[in-house]
């Protein structure tokens, strides 16, 4: 079916070899309203947009039961299916920037994971030493891991030793890895063997590309800008409903619908009706990890070492992904890379509704949550050195 719309709007969707970062639209959702790159003058309404989680997280703590006690655990759990529904959203994101078609978007793909493992490698690693000093088990480690793997696209604006773009599609395909892997051990932790869990992804992908593939026929046989919006919101709802409602892994039912359409003809209709729904999307996930949260001396004492070592890991992934992409400025790209994404923090809200009673991954749980805001403290400062640099 034929683009409907105009020259401008087809060439803005196609301009980006990616699909955005569900983080991208909060931080550079319009250039034309503010520059990114004059963030570092600590300019108020731009550091609240590229540094969400610094007041989204507070706010839900201060909504949730440590505080006020609106936002209780019981009603964040009976919301559990429109967070299934938000997590479903983010892995579309995700899944519309996996168009390999070229050997540089491969090697992009490469240098992507190469960063995740180092980073997970590091902080699960040293997770996994504390628990079993402390007689813990490893799903904590994991999923502390997966927690700081993630990264958020253009959180700041690359200096120009860094391509943007190039800077832009390493950070939408650092998030697939953490994906796959966080869908399999929350399958693992419901399901009794590995092997039942492998059934649980693998049925949770094949789904997600049946609804995907049915959805864009009705993509393709929709006329008029209100029914193709009905059209997306109704197949997001079936993906976190559906996801829900069988205890399948909601980011990898958006990852797999995402992945199919961004390789289908029509896609930017996709693109184009999801965007006004990422901002709202990211505001319920990171409000709903705040209402979660209960600090204690524990939950400071192992965000400020997570925040750490998934910086120090960040640095270190960011070199070695600029060695593969032959990139000369990689302690511009590290700087960059170190920007926490809301997917690993998605992940874990997912996790801590299975597991409320487990009081190590609770502890991973806040240790992750306020982490990311201290992250993003240091992204900022991190981020401004390289600008001042250029």
């Amino acid at each position: 079916m034929p683009w409907r719309g105009s020259t401008a709007e087809r060439e803005r969707y196609r301009s980006e070899d990616g699909g955005a970062d569900a983080l991208d639209v909060f931080v550079n959702a319009s250039k034309d309203r503010f520059d990114t790159s004059r963030l570092w003058r600590w300019v108020p309404g731009s550091a609240l947009l590229a540094a969400p989680a610094l007041w989204l997280v507070p706010v839900g703590w201060l909504l949730g039961p440590s505080a006020l006690g609106l936002a209780t655990p019981e009603l964040v759990v009976g919301a559990s299916p429109l967070l299934s529904v938000a997590m479903a959203a983010l892995g579309v994101f995700v899944g519309l920037g996996l168009r390999l078609n070229s050997p540089g978007e491969r090697r992009l793909l490469l240098a992507s994971t190469a960063e995740s493992i180092i980073v997970m490698g590091l902080v699960g690693g040293a997770g996994a030493a504390w628990l079993a000093v402390t007689g813990g088990t490893l799903t904590p480690a994991i999923a502390l891991a997966l927690g700081a793997a993630a990264i958020a696209a253009a959180a700041s604006t690359p200096s120009t030793s860094t391509p943007g773009p190039t800077f832009a599609r390493l950070a939408d395909l650092d998030d697939v890895v953490p994906i796959l892997l966080g869908a399999l051990l929350l399958a693992a932790v419901q399901e009794p063997t590995w092997r039942a869990a492998l059934f649980v992804v693998g049925r949770s992908a094949a789904l997600a590309i049946l609804f995907a593939a049915a959805g864009w026929l009705l993509l393709r046989g929709s006329h008029g800008e209100a029914e193709r919006v009905t059209v997306v919101a109704g197949l997001l709802l079936l993906l976190g409903g559906a996801a829900q409602y069988l205890g399948t892994p909601a980011l990898l039912t958006g990852l797999a619908a995402g992945a199919l359409w961004s390789r289908a003809p029509g896609e930017e209709f996709v693109r184009r009706y999801m965007d006004p729904i990422q901002r709202p999307v990211v505001v319920l996930l990171v409000v709903a990890a705040g209402a979660l949260l209960t600090i204690t001396t524990a939950v400071v004492v192992a965000a400020l070492v997570f925040a750490t070592l998934r910086l120090a890991g960040k640095l270190l992934g960011g070199r070695v992904a600029a060695l593969v992409l032959g990139i000369t400025a990689r302690e511009s790209l590290g700087r960059l890379l170190v920007w926490p994404g809301v997917i690993g923090m998605a992940f874990l809200v997912n996790l801590a509704q299975l597991h409320t009673v487990d009081p190590w991954l609770q502890l991973a749980f806040g240790a992750v949550t306020l982490g990311t805001v201290v992250g993003e403290v240091a992204s900022l400062w991190l981020s401004r050195g390289v600008e001042d640099a250029s």
